[in-house]
């Protein structure tokens, strides 16, 4: 899992399940270098690498890059020492003069403890940059912000407010060939392509080895799909965002889960560590199956559906 959002993550998550990979991951001082090799299925690799400089006591700034590379292991995304490098150098030697289109995703990301209590975080992500007007077409991505305060209501709860959004087409190559899917599920975000989603939790320790979660989201999904590209640049334009979904009609879901406590990481007051940026330093750096007590209820505002295209319609997706 790679940023820190809480509800999705654009980069790198748990969305597609299980994946044989090799990791390795040195720090040094206020740097931390780590770097993935990993089998997406179909003959597709995955190359990853990530940069987390603590740039001062309450501020971490994070890069990262991946390629789903195709035909073979080259070598040189494996050496590569910055994020940026595969995605720079990649198109042209790889590309131009090899003939092997492979798909490059670029990410940045931060936490900052505006004060204590008070930790700001973000997330951009980058799956394909024109240079307009040479190439009149959409830029892709996504960009996620959220607030979190652990220790609210008096120290009974932490508190966490998260919105996200990613544009039609993310994820998605020309060819298919080197889509960023997994199974049928995004390598990263859960909602993505073509959503916005706006999240609200309060997490209350109910016990000592228990906790209270209840929390709310507010999802609105266009029609993009997941592996789908436009077949021209009128298309591109016309259903980058959101199309066929009217701003009157949206779905959300409310959760609860009463369950062990998962024992996080304790939030620091005066510092931020490297490895606590999953969750905005909540703790949720790591996850383990615990039994648990939860529901979720729907509701929905608006029409539940129409016919594509009429601008009537809102796609739904859960988590």
């Amino acid at each position: 899992w790679w940023g820190p959002g809480h509800r999705g993550a654009f980069m790198l998550s748990d969305n597609a399940g299980p994946m044989e990979f090799l990791r390795a991951s040195v720090t040094r001082g206020n740097l931390r270098f780590e770097k993935i090799a990993g089998l997406v299925g179909d003959g597709l690799t995955l190359h990853a690498i990530r940069v987390d400089w603590l740039a001062r006591d309450n501020l971490r700034i994070g890069a990262g890059e991946t390629v789903i590379e195709q035909k073979g292991v080259w070598w040189p995304y494996l050496l590569s020492p910055f994020p940026g490098v595969s995605s720079a150098l990649g198109p042209w030697l790889r590309g131009k003069n090899m003939g092997v289109d492979n798909n490059y995703n670029i990410s940045l990301d931060f936490d900052w403890r505006i004060r204590p209590g008070l930790i700001a975080y973000g997330e951009l992500f980058v799956d394909d940059l024109t240079y307009y007007p040479i190439y009149p077409l959409p830029n892709r991505g996504g960009a996620l912000v959220g607030l979190f305060m652990p220790g609210a209501f008096g120290g009974r709860a932490d508190l966490r407010f998260e919105h996200s959004r990613v544009n039609n087409w993310t994820y998605a190559t020309s060819d298919g060939k080197t889509n960023y899917v997994r199974g049928g599920r995004s390598l990263g975000h859960w909602c993505a392509p073509d959503c916005e989603l706006w999240s609200v939790a309060a997490v209350a320790r109910t016990g000592s080895d228990a906790r209270l979660e209840v929390g709310y989201d507010l999802v609105r999904k266009g029609e993009g799909k997941l592996g789908e590209f436009w077949s021209d640049g009128s298309e591109a334009w016309q259903k980058l965002y959101l199309w066929g979904c009217d701003r009157d009609d949206q779905r959300g879901a409310a959760h609860l889960r009463l369950g062990p406590h998962e024992r996080p990481r304790p939030v620091p007051d005066r510092r931020l560590r490297l490895g606590d940026e999953r969750g905005a330093c909540s703790g949720t750096v790591a996850r383990r199956l615990v039994p648990a007590l939860g529901g979720t209820l729907w509701i929905l505002r608006g029409a539940p559906a129409a016919t594509p295209g009429t601008g009537r319609h809102c796609g739904t997706t859960s988590r």
